[in-house]
């Protein structure tokens, strides 16, 4: 039986009075992340600063920036806050450090591309051109999936609506107007700083996320979850990107907290197809498998995903 949307929203607002502010404590990372680079960027806004000054600043304003997507990516899997309005308020912070908002991530990928990436022809997302059958050019792939975003979140937002999972238009139609007169007011402020520290971030930014989510859908079989994508590993880039590497892990469980993405990927690495795992095991993967091991005396048991968090 289908709970109600006035009953779902009632337990989580009991939910939240219980268990505190965040789901996840280990957010405080990512929160703290986001809060420095919206600081960091709105910098040249409050202060007049030489150009040497803005140069130097635009080193750090550009490199945590590059992790924003995949904080607002997660945020769009699982929102960090129990309670509706701070979601609202980081998701409009994100927004800024994005260029998207977090509507987008939750209609076109978690709605879209989550739900049908083992068929290209139905996947919003997908690398394959639909003319030829082979994936397309990496950079028409990134060009086409931001031509495109919001096109194909306003059609999956009415599909939802018209199929009774509820009516997401008005909060991705706000977020939307809200986070371009915000945008346009910056703009109004100091068009160079807008330019530099905020549009030419956020282009990157939206180019790169579909760069890399191109390189996890490259060249698999997709059969299945186990070898629907490639799972890259490697610590760097799993802490740079809050564990995206993860991603069969993240595309058998969506909602999977980003910490828990690497206990998954050791409870389910002897499932997934050799050729689809890139890099090197993380120690601390290395040593979940091991334990599995040990403890199943032979190949790891795919457990629940209910365990304690793993830092990336």
């Amino acid at each position: 039986m289908s709970l109600s949307p006035a009953l779902l929203a009632s337990r989580e607002r009991q939910a939240s009075r219980r268990k505190g502010l965040l789901r996840y404590n280990i957010d405080v990372i990512p929160l703290l992340w986001v809060q420095a680079t919206l600081l960091l960027s709105l910098v040249p806004f409050l202060v007049e600063l030489p150009l040497w000054g803005q140069v130097l600043l635009a080193i750090p304003v550009f490199f945590l920036r590059s992790s924003c997507p995949y904080l607002q990516h997660n945020q769009g899997h699982l929102p960090a806050f129990w309670r509706r309005w701070p979601n609202h308020v980081y998701d409009l912070q994100l927004a800024l450090m994005t260029g998207y908002v977090t509507s987008l991530w939750e209609l076109q990928h978690a709605r879209g591309h989550h739900r049908h990436y083992l068929t290209p022809a139905l996947d919003p997302a997908s690398i394959i051109d639909p003319r030829t059958g082979k994936p397309m050019p990496r950079w028409r792939y990134c060009v086409v999936g931001n031509l495109t975003i919001i096109r194909d979140a306003i059609r999956i937002a009415r599909q939802e609506r018209a199929l009774g999972r509820g009516n997401h238009l008005p909060k991705l139609v706000t977020h939307l107007v809200v986070a371009t007169v915000l945008c346009g007011a910056l703009a109004m402020v100091n068009p160079w700083a807008f330019f530099w520290f905020i549009l030419v971030p956020d282009v990157i930014a939206g180019y790169t996320v579909w760069m890399v989510s191109y390189d996890h859908h490259l060249d698999v079989k997709s059969t299945s979850h186990y070898d629907g994508s490639h799972t890259i590993l490697g610590r760097a880039f799993n802490r740079f990107t809050f564990n995206i590497g993860h991603h069969a892990a993240h595309h058998e469980k969506p909602t999977l907290h980003w910490s828990l993405l690497p206990r998954r990927t050791a409870h389910i690495l002897h499932l997934l197809d050799p050729a689809s795992v890139k890099g090197t095991l993380e120690p601390e993967v290395a040593h979940l498998v091991t334990s599995e091991k040990v403890a199943s005396g032979g190949a790891p048991s795919a457990l629940s995903g209910d365990a304690e968090p793993l830092a990336a």
